[in-house]
Parts: structure tokens; C-alpha cells; sequence
């Protein structure tokens, strides 16, 4: 093999790596994300229970589950604006200044 074989065969090595790096980055970057939102609607739906003015609730070790993972909402989809409206309207109506469902 000549010198030049060997430069193009080693340049097209490292192109491909770093290349396959790249892409590796940005889908596991987008599945992290994916599973950050599954993550956090299973903690909403999980705490949805806490919603209702039980008496149980006071005694849950837990019972600050649902407003924990209501204030994420506002970490992780922070790029979708009806989800953001979404959670406004829950806030207004929690504080019983909305009382109509949008």
C-alpha cells in the first residue's frame, strides 16, 4: 500500500467514527428527553390521587408527590407552550381563579 492509500484509508476512519459518535449523541440525546417526559407523566398520573380533598392525603408520606412533579412540568416541557397553558389553567383553577375548562 502507498502512503496515500494509508492517509485516505485512516482520514475515512476517523471521519466515520467521529461521525457515528455524533449521531449516537443526539438520538441518545433526544430518547433521554423522551424518557424524562414518560417519567414524568407516570409521577403525575401516579400522584393524581392527591387531588381530591381526602383526608387520607395528610397522612401520605408522599403527599407532596403531585406538586413536585406538577413544578417539573415546567423543567421539562419547557418547549411545548400548551403544555405550558395547560399547566397555567390547572394553577388558576387549583387557586379557583379559572372555573371554566379550556
Amino acid at each position: 500500500m502507498s502512503k496515500e492509500q494509508i492517509a485516505i484509508t485512516l482520514v475515512g476512519a476517523i471521519i466515520s467514527g467521529v461521525l457515528a459518535t455524533i449521531i449516537t449523541l443526539v438520538i441518545n440525546a433526544k430518547a433521554e428527553k423522551k424518557r424524562r417526559k414518560q417519567q414524568l407523566v407516570d409521577d403525575i398520573f401516579g400522584y393524581k390521587y392527591q387531588m381530591t380533598g381526602s383526608t387520607l392525603n395528610a397522612l401520605d408520606i408522599n403527599c407532596q408527590g403531585l406538586t413536585r412533579a406538577l413544578n417539573r412540568v415546567i423543567i421539562v416541557f419547557h418547549d411545548d407552550p400548551e403544555v405550558m397553558k395547560a399547566l397555567d389553567n390547572l394553577w388558576l383553577a387549583i387557586n379557583g381563579e379559572n372555573t371554566k375548562n379550556n
